[in-house]
């Protein structure tokens, strides 16, 4: 089994090493999208260039062509089941201000589209689309709300209040099918307008990125290697470790950060802190427990690891840092508690925050993105950071994260007097 296993992903690598060639010969790694560090927006990438498609006024002057065919395509609903397309709306504000991606409405339907590239679902967030489109709606109108996701899960129970029931109240769409086929089409009609076209394909060509599609030429090339039953469990045992594998190395990327942030963090009484890897009596996780913790964490499509290290200022005082991934790279947060372990939070230490450039809220926490973009694996993940495996890419990012940890300690180490000042307000 072991030399079959080797001999499959021998194959499978010679497949991807002469796709990438081809890649390369006809410029497809040339994207205007990833060039511009656009990737992964979804408000200044995917929902304007969405709804520019969507907009029967939009700079594309087809008219409501791509819209009919997200009408058909995308969301199944047939031009026989309405006479009128009314309106298209992007970021439409409800009643209680907050904003659904995309509305339509139509002479038989009041349509909302939440779309979520790397975001977390917000409390209520689809629970409070549904009912803010049914009080839109007339006794003419049915509701269809829309939950559009890279790889089509559900919402989660967070964002519907178990008041929504998927299939029923809200449908699931993803970029990986409904919006790929949609975008082909798209590009059929534009065929003989060369500018619209490309901009379509380079598009496309983002989407099937995001969502590690495989080409169906390449897709049939792997299919061909699977000739019988023994290849079919040799697959399936490596993708049962594929998990594990993941695992051991994100492992062995924060241990190798924290190995490097160490000195630093003893200059300046910082001392590691998480429950991923410490136990509530304060005592390390052995590696087979920490690597389950890993894989408990990535099984979720939405959960972070990594770890955190904090500072007692005082004896009511504590900062605290966490480094996270949570899909979509590298996030460092910050919190400031007291000594009975609750967060501090006013003016002065949201100011202090933004100083430090932790503009990001997350409740009493604040936080700012890494430099560092890494993605591990994890459930419903679709383009992880395999180059993390190269030796030399490994240290690279841990060198740089390690670099933004050193240059916080410092900056904390000056205002920690204003720390203690502030926080007593």
């Amino acid at each position: 089994m072991t030399n079959l296993i080797k001999s499959l992903m021998i194959q499978v690598k010679k497949i991807n090493e002469k796709y990438d060639a081809l890649q390369k010969l006809n410029c497809e790694n040339f994207n205007l999208f990833s060039i511009l560090n656009m990737e992964r927006k979804e408000v200044e990438t995917h929902s304007l260039f969405i709804y520019e498609l969507l907009n029967p006024n939009g700079s594309h002057n087809q008219g409501d062509t791509f819209l009919k065919l997200f009408l058909s395509d995308v969301l199944k609903i047939s031009n026989k089941k309405y006479k009128e397309i009314k309106s298209v709306h992007r970021e439409d504000v409800t009643k209680n201000s907050k904003r659904i991606d995309f509305t339509i409405e139509t002479n038989q339907h009041q349509i909302g589209i939440e779309m979520k590239i790397d975001a977390k679902d917000q409390e209520n967030q689809l629970s409070d689309y549904y009912f803010e489109l049914q009080s839109r709606a007339k006794s003419s109108q049915e509701v269809k709300l829309y939950y559009l996701t890279l790889t089509g899960h559900e919402a989660s129970k967070k964002s519907t209040q178990n008041k929504l029931t998927v299939n029923k109240n809200y449908h699931l769409i993803s970029f990986e099918v409904q919006i790929l086929n949609w975008l082909q089409k798209c590009i059929e009609k534009s065929a003989t307008i060369s500018i619209l076209r490309e901009g379509l394909i380079q598009y496309s060509n983002l989407i099937q990125k995001l969502t590690n599609k495989l080409s169906k030429n390449m897709e049939e090339e792997v299919e061909g290697i699977i000739k019988d039953a023994k290849d079919v469990e040799a697959l399936q045992t490596i993708y049962n470790e594929y998990p594990s594998v993941w695992a051991k190395k994100e492992m062995e990327f924060w241990n190798t950060l924290w190995e490097q942030i160490k000195d630093i963090c003893d200059q300046y009484e910082f001392e590691p802190f998480d429950t991923y890897w410490y136990d509530e009596d304060g005592l390390e996780y052995q590696e087979e427990q920490i690597i389950k913790n890993i894989m408990d964490a990535r099984s979720k499509t939405k959960s972070p690891f990594g770890f955190g290290i904090n500072k007692i200022i005082n004896n009511d005082i504590s900062v605290h840092l966490y480094f996270e991934e949570w899909g979509s790279g590298i996030s460092i947060y910050i919190v400031f508690s007291n000594k009975r372990e609750k967060h501090i939070m006013n003016d002065s230490i949201e100011k202090l925050c933004s100083s430090m450039d932790f503009t990001r809220k997350d409740g009493d926490m604040r936080y700012k993105y890494s430099e560092v973009k890494i993605i591990f694996f994890r459930k419903g993940q679709t383009n992880p950071t395999y180059d993390i495996f190269n030796n030399d890419k490994f240290q690279e990012y841990v060198n740089k994260l390690s670099n933004e940890i050193y240059d916080i300690i410092i900056k904390i180490n000056k205002k920690q007097q204003d720390i203690v000042e502030i926080s007593a307000l």
